[in-house]
């Protein structure tokens, strides 16, 4: 340790080159300052999906014979849309079944798109719209990913068709996760996910069409 006597100051007589001790005589050099930036907080955009799966929560909290009576539509009714072509088409295997399950209960996000609309307009364009870019952006990266392999293009998508299902539905879950206004518990997210990209595949707005 430095002993400091009476009657003795520190001084920096010269040119600083952004160092400080005691008092300063001199010029300062600000041309060899260093400036030391501090990373911008990037502002968090709202998303629509929070506020679908909220919806989604208060009208699914029924029973399943209400649900059924109120929502279920017939084999009839849902045969044009080729359900079990378009799962065996795209090879679907873990997500073969609960999508051959909510694909009947579709009138649910349509509710929950209408009521959505009270506060977001367009939000059942909005999101499927948003979910196609999604697909779009991981089946891309898969295709390059793949480039290289002796498959065609359907043949990659057919080998990962869950996996891209998952991709998508984890980025819509981080969405929900980072939304601190949001007043979803965390048991309702994966129902609530599972019946919109159910509602996007019937659309054709995820995975190919045969």
């Amino acid at each position: 340790m430095l002993n400091k006597k009476q009657g003795t100051s520190v001084d920096n007589d010269g040119i600083n080159y952004g160092v400080l001790a005691g008092s300063v005589n001199g010029s300062v050099d600000n041309s060899r300052n260093f400036i030391v930036m501090l990373p911008e907080r990037q502002k968090r955009l709202p998303s629509i999906i929070p506020k679908i799966i909220e919806v989604l929560s208060e009208i699914t909290i029924l029973s399943d014979e209400e649900l059924d009576q109120r929502y279920k539509v017939s084999e009839e009714d849902l045969r044009p849309f080729n359900i079990p072509d378009k799962i065996t088409f795209n090879h679907l295997i873990k997500y073969k079944g609960v999508i051959t399950e909510y694909s009947y209960y579709g009138r649910i996000c349509e509710e929950a798109f209408n009521i959505t609309d009270n506060h977001v307009m367009g939000s059942k364009s909005k999101i499927l719209k948003d979910i196609k870019h999604l697909y779009n952006e991981y089946k891309g990266q898969l295709l390059v990913k793949h480039q290289k392999d002796e498959l065609d293009d359907l043949e990659i998508i057919r080998r990962n068709a869950d996996y891209i299902i998952d991709m998508v539905k984890g980025d819509l879950k981080q969405r929900i996760l980072a939304d601190d206004n949001t007043a979803i518990v965390y048991e309702d997210i994966e129902d609530g996910l599972i019946r919109v990209l159910c509602y996007a595949f019937v659309e054709c707005k995820i995975l190919e069409k045969p």
